[in-house]
């Protein structure tokens, strides 16, 4: 592993635990542990379009604590 990677990783690893337990709860089940939609949903007695949106909304949050909001998000007012 290369430094920057390693930097990454921590800076990563770091955002994810500053998020709030119900994201990193869907962010864990889906992209760690790699269980399908269907399977969260049940391990988090959800319907699988909650998991869904809540995935998403998760996967952005975390892209903004380690990248910072896009020019996309910044212009919209989001």
């Amino acid at each position: 592993m290369q430094t920057g990677d390693h930097a990454r990783d921590v800076l990563i690893r770091r955002a994810f635990e500053k998020l709030p337990p119900d994201t990193r709860e869907v962010l864990f089940l889906v992209d760690i542990m790699g269980l399908k939609y269907a399977e969260a949903a049940k391990v988090m007695d959800v319907p699988n379009g909650t998991v869904m949106s809540r995935l998403s909304r998760a996967r952005r949050a975390l892209l903004e604590l380690v990248e910072g909001p896009s020019e996309d998000r910044k212009s919209n007012g989001r």
